[in-house]
């Protein structure tokens, strides 16, 4: 699979919020936490061997620890231009850590109007996990979930690896693909009425130990009995839009 660099034993993924944003290239920032309990049970307590890759998981992207307290468990990474390929979605990068002897990667700059940064340390569970369908659009939903008005629920969908695409990159082999940007719509059905609320940057990132990518959406408000589709677009690596379609039925 497609690595930064083997000596990096650990990696997790980040969406960046850009769903106000234009395509172009951005700055960023990412606070993690004692929440990301792996990340620190594992990292340099100088967080030297932290390193962070473009969606591909391979060219670095330039980064700045704007503050640190191993202590505390609390580390805030700043991101300096990184392509935001899709307007008003949310742009994927990966967290590298896990090199005992790696050295600070640091570059020394000041982020302008940085996007914020999110992940999720905690998995589906036994909560469902939708597929992803293409065209983009394409046919109506098959896959349900009720909720009450006032509830607010979470939808899980695989997004990747989707497959080993086979080509070589600088001799690593196979490489994966997966998700690039993001984005999510929550749209009431024809004769329905009321407010819903699935907001692209309402939208996380998991990933668990055997490599697999999960995105977390949150679905609120709705109108008593009246349906609305939860629609995911994932543009690829590879340049493929995929859907994946949830219909949530509001139910009192």
């Amino acid at each position: 699979m497609r690595w930064y660099d083997s000596n990096y034993s650990k990696r997790f993924p980040i969406v960046l919020d850009g769903s106000a944003t234009a395509a172009g290239v951005v700055d960023a920032q990412i606070a993690l936490t004692g929440t990301a309990a792996e990340f620190w049970a594992t990292v340099q307590a100088d967080v030297d061997d932290i390193r962070i890759a473009r969606a591909d998981g391979l060219a670095g992207i330039s980064y700045d620890l704007e503050s640190l307290s191993y202590a505390n468990k609390t580390v805030t990474i700043e991101l300096d231009g990184l392509t935001h390929h899709v307007t008003n979605t949310m742009t994927v990068v990966w967290a590298y850590f896990g090199d005992a002897d790696a050295v600070d990667g640091e570059d020394g700059f000041t982020t302008s109007s940085p996007l914020t940064g999110y992940t999720l340390f905690t998995g589906p569970g036994d909560e469902p996990v939708y597929a992803l369908g293409t065209p983009a659009g394409a046919t109506a939903p098959v896959n349900r979930r009720q909720k009450r008005t006032t509830e607010t629920i979470y939808v899980w969908f695989a997004v990747g690896p989707f497959g080993d695409l086979a080509y070589p990159f600088e001799g690593r082999g196979d490489a994966p693909e997966g998700p690039q940007s993001l984005s999510s719509t929550a749209t009431v059905l024809p004769g329905g009425a009321g407010t819903v609320t699935a907001a692209t940057s309402s939208i996380r990132l998991y990933q668990d130990a055997t490599g697999a990518v999960f995105a977390r959406i949150t679905a609120s408000g709705g109108t008593t009995a009246n349906s609305y589709d939860l629609v995911l677009t994932v543009v690829t690596t590879e340049g493929r839009t995929l859907n994946g379609v949830v219909r949530i039925d509001v139910q009192d």
